[in-house]
C-alpha cells in the first residue's frame, strides 16, 4: 500500500478533483510503510496526478483573463499575442527537486502547469542571436539588447558585469504561458538511460561506457502533444534608442519565433524532440475577431463620447433643434 507524506488526518479525508500541481507537491501516494521509495511504484504515482481535476475551470479563467489584460493594454504598449499548438510532448521545470528524480513547473497556488516567462525570453533571444549569426537583415547586436536588454558580460566570465548605469530593460516584455492539454491532463513520459553504473562508478571491470548496461527507467510528468499556448509579448516604443524606433522589431520577433517552433523548442530536453510547436492559425483567427470587435467597441465609445461633448458646447436651443 503507498502512503502519502501528510498527517493521518488530513490521509483520512479523500482526496477528489485535488488539482495536478498539488497531488504531484503534497499529496502524492508514492511511499511504502517504511517511509521509502520503489521504483516501479513512481509511474502509478505518476499517473494519478496527470488529471488537472478543478484547476481546470482555474486555468480557462485565467487565459480568458490574460487574453482580456492584453487586450486592454493602452495603445502605446504594442502587442503580439502567438497561439502555437505542441507537435511533441512539452515539459517544463525538470530541474527542480522531487522525490520522483525529475520535478515539473507548477504554478503556485493554483497548482497549474506554466512556462515562466523569463524561459521565453531565454529561448527568443537566443533564436534572434542565431538569426544574426546567420546574417539575417535587420537584426544585429544593438537590436537585440534594446529588446531585450543588455546581458552581464560576467555571466559567461567574460569580463566585469555590467555597470549600474549600463544596467537596463529592454524594450520587450514577456508574459508566464499557461498550456491548455487536451481533455485536461497531463502524460507520463519515461527515459532509459543504460549508462548509470559508468558515471557512478559502480562497474569497475568497464572502463568506458558501452550500450550494453542495464536500463533504468525514469519516469516524468509531461504535456501531451496538440497542447494549446499561447504567448503575448509587449513592445514599449519609449524604452528603444531613438534611432531605433523605427525599425521593423515585429519582424524580427516573428522570425524569433518561428525558429524557436523549428529548431529550438521551449521547455526543457529540447535536444531530443521535445518542446517542438507549430503556430496554432484556428485560435489566432479567433483571437484577431475578438481585437476588432474590442477595437470597434472604443471606437464606438470614444464617438459616443465626442458626440456628448459637441451637444454640452451647444445652445439649449441648437441642442433641441
Amino acid at each position: 500500500m503507498r502512503r502519502i507524506a501528510v498527517p493521518d488526518r488530513v490521509a483520512a479525508h479523500p482526496l477528489v478533483n485535488v488539482p495536478a500541481g498539488h497531488r504531484f507537491s503534497l499529496y502524492l501516494p508514492l511511499w511504502n510503510a517504511t517511509w521509502g521509495i520503489d521504483d516501479e511504484a513512481k509511474h502509478d504515482a505518476l499517473t494519478s496526478c496527470c488529471a488537472l481535476g478543478d484547476a481546470a475551470r482555474v486555468l480557462t479563467a485565467l487565459r480568458r483573463r490574460q487574453q482580456a489584460l492584453a487586450l486592454a493594454l493602452p495603445t502605446e504598449h504594442r502587442l503580439v499575442i502567438i497561439d502555437a499548438l505542441a507537435t511533441s510532448p512539452f515539459v517544463t521545470g525538470l530541474g527542480y527537486a522531487h522525490p520522483v528524480e525529475n520535478g515539473f513547473a507548477f504554478l503556485t497556488p493554483y497548482g497549474l502547469p506554466y512556462l515562466p516567462a523569463s524561459g521565453v525570453k531565454g529561448v527568443l533571444r537566443r533564436a534572434m542571436e542565431e538569426l544574426k549569426a546567420e546574417d539575417l537583415p535587420g537584426i544585429d547586436a544593438a537590436l537585440i539588447n534594446d529588446l531585450f536588454g543588455p546581458e552581464d558580460a560576467a555571466a559567461d566570465g567574460s569580463g566585469p558585469p555590467l555597470s549600474e548605469t549600463l544596467r537596463r530593460r529592454g524594450a520587450l516584455s514577456f508574459w508566464d504561458v499557461f498550456p491548455e492539454p487536451p481533455n485536461s491532463r497531463l502524460c507520463v513520459e519515461v527515459m532509459t538511460p543504460h549508462l548509470g553504473n559508468y558515471y557512478q562508478g559502480k562497474d569497475p571491470k568497464n572502463l568506458s561506457p558501452h550500450d550494453a548496461g542495464q536500463p533504468k527507467p525514469v519516469y516524468f510528468l509531461a504535456l501531451p502533444p496538440q497542447t494549446k499556448l499561447r504567448f503575448i509579448v509587449t513592445h514599449v516604443p519609449a524604452l528603444m534608442p531613438a534611432d531605433l524606433r523605427g525599425c521593423d522589431w515585429r519582424q524580427a520577433l516573428d522570425a524569433a519565433f518561428q525558429r524557436a517552433f523549428d529548431w529550438l523548442g521551449f521547455g526543457a530536453k529540447t535536444a531530443v524532440g521535445y518542446g517542438a510547436m507549430v503556430k496554432d492559425g484556428k485560435a489566432a483567427e479567433e483571437l484577431q475577431r475578438k481585437a476588432d470587435a474590442l477595437q470597434t467597441q472604443r471606437q464606438d465609445a470614444l464617438d459616443a463620447a465626442q458626440r456628448q461633448l459637441a451637444l454640452a458646447s451647444l445652445s439649449p436651443t441648437e441642442r433641441a433643434i
